[in-house]
């Protein structure tokens, strides 16, 4: 893949605040929306080359605004969604997410205690024990370690431009030492990105950065 012109490894930084990895999920949550959710009209690439440059050189969410671009409702099962997932999980996922539907007639009493229900039988079934997760210093050292910003960045700007982007490549790119780093990026560092950029690993790390506000204050 040939290396986007808004690509710099210097604009990404071994940050440890997580206010900081809050800011990074989120705009990375909302550019992989953007990148799925647009036309493929003859301004596709400038419009997301910007949203790129603004993300990545400024830290900034301005051009993932959704509503100031033509957008549309993203297809189940579309080709760029396909091949996102099939990068980030084939080679690691044995177990893929279930399906829930929900009967939005029913009242909302009943819709918790079912899905409490149906948590419970899961959690049996696999063995799992719940447990209260947070993010601690040295899951931001690892996400660092990886340099799983720069990664998903350009994974996500291999779907716009639909170029083939190889580990070993990959590896290159981001500046990863070492032997084997195509195998560590399949086996590591595809992993750990869709374990973090998730709307769920978001909400962690913001409540760990609201509270250290809170304490700071």
């Amino acid at each position: 893949m040939e290396t986007p012109a808004w690509f710099n490894l210097k604009y990404y930084s071994s940050e440890k605040d997580p206010a900081y990895w809050a800011s990074a999920i989120s705009s990375r949550l909302k550019l992989q929306h953007l990148v799925y959710s647009q036309f493929r009209t003859e301004n596709y690439r400038d419009r997301m080359e910007k949203a790129f440059q603004d993300v990545v050189h400024n830290h900034s969410e301005n051009e993932l605004s959704i509503n100031e671009v033509e957008s549309r409702s993203v297809k189940k099962g579309t080709i760029e969604q396909l091949e996102y997932y099939v990068f980030i999980t084939q080679e690691f996922s044995s177990n893929p997410a279930p399906y829930l539907s929900v009967d939005l007639s029913q009242d909302d009493k009943t819709l918790v205690m079912d899905f409490i229900n149906l948590v419970k039988k899961l959690r049996e079934e696999e063995g799992i024990s719940a447990k209260k997760r947070s993010v601690s210093d040295s899951d931001i050292a690892r996400w660092n370690s990886h340099s799983i910003l720069p990664c998903q960045d350009l994974i996500l700007w291999k779907i716009v431009t639909k170029e083939t982007l190889i580990h070993d490549e990959l590896a290159g790119l981001v500046g990863l030492k070492g032997y084997n780093t195509g195998e560590r990026i399949r086996k590591t560092v595809l992993p750990t990105i869709a374990e973090v950029f998730t709307p769920t690993m978001l909400s962690r790390v913001r409540n760990i950065a609201a509270k250290e506000s809170n304490t700071n204050r």
